[in-house]
């Protein structure tokens, strides 16, 4: 299952910013996605992940949303609703299950009833699942192999 992670992690959409893609702040190292009043960034997004969901047939489609923060232009009220139209388009518009990291369950309320939540920092599965919500435990001290070994391991 691919994720697509928006609207944090987003700086690989920065050549759309001529199209009409918006980020939270003009620096050029800026990740964080920018849900416009004009519409451009949700025009460019559904657009996006409509070829995306089109090209990989998994019956899930992972939007990511982890590391979401309200700064710059992004307020709670402009980069919240972002997240839950893109979970509610990925299940109505492309027929596909939403999945995405905790964030978007407990950060931005935007998980729906279907969406699968990615368990990773914050919370563990339990939590997710004692909601009556599909999990995947993800959390980065189990499945993460950044760390080097003990020596003679």
């Amino acid at each position: 299952v691919p994720e697509f992670d928006i609207p944090g992690h987003a700086r690989g959409l920065s050549p759309l910013k001529p199209a009409g893609l918006k980020f939270c702040s003009p620096r050029a190292d800026e990740t964080q996605l920018y849900n416009d009043p004009d519409g451009f960034t949700l025009r460019i997004l559904t657009d996006l992940l409509a070829e995306m969901s089109a090209l990989f047939e998994d019956d899930v489609f992972n939007i990511g949303s982890d590391e979401t923060e309200t700064r710059g232009f992004c307020t709670s009220a402009s980069t919240f609703p972002l997240a839950r139209h893109m979970v509610d388009t990925v299940g109505r518009q492309y027929n596909k299950t939403p999945e995405g990291w905790e964030e978007l369950m407990f950060t931005e309320q935007a998980a729906t009833r279907d969406t699968i939540v990615d368990a990773w920092t914050s919370h563990d599965a339990s939590t997710v699942t004692a909601q009556g919500r599909r999990v995947v435990e993800s959390a980065a001290a189990h499945f993460y192999f950044t760390e080097a070994a003990p020596a003679g391991a």
